[in-house]
């Protein structure tokens, strides 16, 4: 949704009709959805940086 609206009042300040703007912008709110999801379900399965098991940071001192 909020995407859905900082594409379309971009495109209003850029000077497009706002009706014109309505379709481009609930395309591209859905794409840039699917692909936010599909990121986020990634990185929550790979290992990276503070991730890793074997981070010195996540280990406790015993």
């Amino acid at each position: 949704m909020l995407a859905f609206v900082v594409i379309w009042l971009m495109g209003i300040a850029f000077g497009f009709s706002g009706g014109a703007m309505a379709i481009t912008t609930l395309v591209a709110a859905a794409v840039m959805d699917a692909f936010e999801f599909y990121f986020h379900a990634y990185i929550a399965n790979k290992e990276v940086g503070m991730n890793r098991s074997g981070s010195p940071k996540w280990q406790k001192d015993t």
